[in-house]
């Protein structure tokens, strides 16, 4: 297990452990205080995804993580699926989370429903 902050210089991070991984998880926290921050988050979820597959071993898990309310759940997916197809990648989603039953969602209150979690096999 190797831990680094993904802000950091995160290629730098991950070179220097000089290992490949069965599992990446991409845990950010909020990237969009307002609306406007929306095209910049996709693009830092992008990044991240782009700067850790290469330490992702073959058939690997990546999971993404994303707590950004601003950013819909199929948009979350979209930006990674289109990463993914950008750099010719084979994937799969193995499963899609979201709040458990402690952490419920009002319906009057859409902006609450912001956590969501996309499990993705890369091949």
């Amino acid at each position: 297990i190797s831990k680094v902050d993904i802000f950091q210089n995160l290629k730098t991070s991950l070179s220097a452990l000089n290992q490949k991984y069965h599992m990446i998880i991409i845990d950010p926290p909020n990237l969009t205080a307002s609306e406007k921050d929306k095209e910049k988050a996709k693009k830092t979820y992008k990044r991240l995804i782009t700067e850790t597959l290469p330490f992702l071993k073959r058939d690997g898990i990546l999971i993404m993580c994303s707590c950004s309310n601003r950013i819909k759940e199929e948009d979350f997916m979209a930006n990674s699926i289109s990463t993914f197809k950008e750099y010719h990648l084979k994937y799969k989603l193995l499963d899609k989370l979201k709040e458990e039953i402690d952490h419920p969602c009002n319906p009057l209150f859409p902006e609450g429903k912001y956590f969501k979690v996309h499990i993705f096999r890369i091949y």
